[in-house]
């Protein structure tokens, strides 16, 4: 299901908006500037890749506020 790279960068993306008060906009910009998270910016194959990892992060974040 989900590797430790992407368990790792899940970590990251929760602290920054649940802790630091980012959008995923915000988060994903603040990983791509600090080089820490999947380097996609050259490849947007892999862009589309990491936005939708984020969009299911967003959906399971949403989930996990309204239970």
């Amino acid at each position: 299901m989900f590797t430790p790279k992407d368990i790792e960068n899940f970590n990251k993306i929760y602290n920054l908006v649940k802790t630091n008060g980012y959008t995923l906009e915000g988060a994903k910009k603040v990983l791509l500037e600090k080089g820490t998270a999947i380097k996609t910016a050259s490849v947007p194959l892999q862009n589309e890749s990491l936005i939708n990892k984020l969009e299911e992060i967003k959906s399971k974040l949403i989930n996990l506020k309204r239970n």
